[in-house]
């Protein structure tokens, strides 16, 4: 019943008849007729809503059976009834916050309006709001009280307002009091050896946080102020670090609100610091003696130690300090020299810098492949041979290995080389014979492993001719000579060189060469020159010239550059390399200064620098004239330093000869030295001391380590 209409009903033991009803407001004498009501659903009685009804008005209503033959029924009488506006029912509250609070309650009125009253249960006066719309579904209301004093108990209480007639009479709400929520939903995660996420919700939006923690064994709490709430701002969370390790914790937190007292702290569920354990353990590139294991890990630069071993073993392999990987959390390694076609077991744990290793956890158990073939080629190809060659997988291993002419459909050739024993990727060479001269063929390889052959490799070709020499190299190069090299890889043939200088469009030729290397001399030098071979298999059949190697006669650069009778103001440049008849080019220059000194048409390899400046460093550089146009870059720059003027050289402290701070000059003695030894000095292993002469004062000496020297001017 509402304020304009109500559902009325009723039973009736005709199954299926209809029904007349009529009804008026008890001051009216004119009833309002509704026939040919149907039965309801079970068929026995019915019922009809009226609508449009006056609101705060008492009605009469009867009803009488219409059957399908005879006459009908007598009315019969229903209760009067009064519309009015009903009252809002299921009062609740909920979200209840430190200053604001959500009520809300149900009506049978649709689209009803409603108003409200709250107060403190202290105050006399009540704060109305006036014309709160239904919810969504229409048929109730709720709303929001915010800036609510802290700590403080309210009554409220609710009305119904009807589009028509009164409103209905207030209706009281369980009063509540406003406080500082309690945090809830306390969890932990990221639990590792010394740190901790801990986190909770809280429906005070934006606060703070106060959390304790503190070891079970301990009675003293460790407290962290002003924690900031997370990014939706209804709750939060903090890390704990600089934890003891395998230790259980307490820890409890509780609400900072803005105004008002916090809220009690609640705490949550005790947790232990652990060496945590890898998880989402992998394989991967599992080959027949090889695989790759990973695994992720929260603690991060962790290091970890893996084991393995096949399945039908009881000793494991262990791999231990295995770093983290890139991002430092989790890691990988690549185990090899596996037996193949075999299963294996695997684990992995973490070991934290601190506290106790966590324990094993098992991957997935693997088996390695029985691998094909790799590297397949063919070598020493003659007109009706070769040799056919491809990378073992493993000892004791046998193949199989099939040939037929290039593109035809003919049935293959088929041979099987019996468990070789080479270790794994050693080259097989496998010899055929009886092949058609100048025809192409194609082959392949496959592995004979049980329980499983592996497929055959793919196509690889070969074509029999007489073959084309290979490994060209030009070696033992001088100004005036060179050595050529190259491979026939067939015995009983012959090979024909030609040769030229570069640009040139005569080559010399030479015929009927049983080796394979040849010696050219008599070139001249600094040029460039061009050479090819050919194989002769027979008389009438060659193979086509390899693709010409060039090279260059040199003219031979200085080398060890060296310093020797170092002084203040000279120094000898010495150096190597030469060349009959030639002359050298000197340049020497303070260090990074442009301006070189320059001095040509040396004929020895030495020179020395006089009027040089104390406490200087030079550089200086030579390069070789072999003849007036052909010379090499300049050897260099090479430097040295002029040492420092000192009259009276000696030493101020014990220590090695070779460092300066123990010297009263602040370097080393030279050749041009006079050194006074006053303390304990040591020649390093493997170093040359020099001086002009040496003294003694009493007591003090020089030691000399393994292969150590101290070389005096004569």
């Amino acid at each position: 019943m509402l304020s304009t209409s109500i559902s009325l009903g009723w039973e009736c033991n005709e199954q299926n008849a209809l029904f007349e009803l009529q009804y008026k407001s008890v001051s009216s004498s004119t009833w309002t007729t509704i026939t040919d009501i149907p039965s309801d659903g079970n068929g026995q009685g019915g019922n009809v809503s009226l609508t449009e009804l006056l609101p705060n008005t008492t009605y009469q209503w009867r009803v009488k059976t219409i059957c399908e033959v005879e006459s009908p029924s007598a009315y019969i009488e229903g209760t009067n009834f009064t519309t009015v506006c009903p009252s809002p029912w299921a009062l609740s509250n909920y979200s209840l916050l430190s200053t604001s609070i959500s009520l809300g309650w149900e009506c049978n009125e649709q689209n009803a309006l409603f108003e409200l009253q709250y107060k403190s249960v202290s105050s006399s006066t009540w704060t109305t709001i006036t014309n709160i719309p239904s919810d969504g579904n229409g048929q109730g209301g709720n709303v929001s009280l915010t800036e609510l004093l802290p700590n403080t108990t309210y009554k409220w209480r609710v009305k119904t307002i009807c589009e028509l007639g009164s409103p209905s009479a207030y209706v009281e709400g369980t009063n509540f009091t406003t406080v500082c929520p309690s945090p809830w939903a306390l969890s932990n995660y990221n639990l590792l050896s010394t740190s901790i996420s801990l986190g909770w919700e809280c429906n005070e939006q934006n606060t703070l946080f106060e959390l304790q923690y503190k070891s079970v064994s301990s009675s003293t709490w460790t407290t962290i102020t002003n924690i900031q709430s997370d990014n939706n701002g209804y709750g939060g969370n903090v890390n704990l670090i600089g934890l003891s390790p395998n230790t259980t914790y307490q820890w409890r937190v509780k609400t900072i609100c803005e105004l008002g007292s916090p809220s009690a702290y609640i705490g949550g569920t005790n947790f232990t610091t652990i060496c945590p354990m890898p998880w989402a353990l992998s394989n991967y590139s599992v080959a027949s003696t090889s695989i790759s294991l990973g695994w992720e890990c929260n603690e991060q630069n962790a290091l970890f130690e893996v084991q393995y071993k096949p399945t039908n073993s009881s000793t494991w392999t262990t791999i231990t300090n295995i770093q983290s990987d890139g991002n430092g959390y989790g890691g990988n390694v690549t185990l090899t020299e596996l037996s193949p076609n075999t299963p294996y077991q695997w684990r992995v744990r973490t070991t934290c810098s601190s506290g106790s290793p966590s324990a094993y956890i098992g991957g997935t158990n693997f088996t390695t492949l029985c691998a094909a073939p790799t590297g397949l080629g063919t070598g020493n190809t003659t007109l009706t041979t070769t040799n056919l060659i491809w990378l073992s997988v493993s000892s004791g291993i046998s193949y199989e290995i099939r040939y037929r002419v290039q593109g035809s459909n003919t049935a293959w050739t088929t041979q099987t080389v019996n468990a070789p024993t080479p270790t794994p990727n050693s080259t097989i060479i496998h010899p055929i014979s009886g092949l058609t001269a100048q025809t192409s063929y194609e082959w392949q390889v496959r592995t004979l492993c049980s329980p499983l052959n592996t497929a055959f490799s793919s196509l690889n070709n070969f074509t029999t001719n007489c073959p084309l020499p290979t490994n060209l190299t030009t070696t033992d190069i001088t100004s005036t000579s060179a050595k050529l090299n190259w491979n026939v890889g067939m015995s009983g043939v012959t090979s024909e060189l030609q040769w030229r200088l570069t640009g040139s469009n005569t080559w010399t030729t030479i015929s009927n060469i049983a080796t394979t290397s040849y010696q050219l001399t008599g070139l001249t030098v600094g040029a460039s020159y061009q050479w090819q071979v050919r194989v002769n298999c027979s008389q009438s059949v060659n193979s086509s010239y390899a693709t010409p190697v060039s090279f260059s006669t040199i003219c031979p650069l200085p080398n060890n550059l060296a310093i020797s009778n170092l002084t203040a103001t000279s120094a000898q440049l010495n150096w190597s390399g030469g060349y009959a008849g030639g002359t050298y080019s000197l340049q020497w220059r303070l260090q990074s200064n442009g301006s070189w000194t320059t001095v040509n048409n040396l004929t020895t390899s030495l020179y020395t620098l006089s009027g040089l400046n104390a406490n200087t460093v030079y550089e200086w550089q030579v390069k070789l004239f072999c003849t007036p146009t052909v010379s090499t870059a300049y050897a260099g720059p090479s430097t040295f330093s002029t040492p420092t003027t000192c009259t009276n050289m000696f030493s101020i402290k014990d220590g090695a000869w070779n460092d300066p701070s123990i010297w009263s000059c602040n370097r080393l003695p030279t050749n041009a030295d006079i050194v006074q030894i006053k303390h304990i000095v040591t020649v390093p292993a493997g170093y040359v001391a020099q001086a002009q002469q040496i003294t003694y004062a009493q007591g003090p000496t020089v030691k000399f380590l393994q292969a150590a020297q101290l070389n005096f001017l004569h």
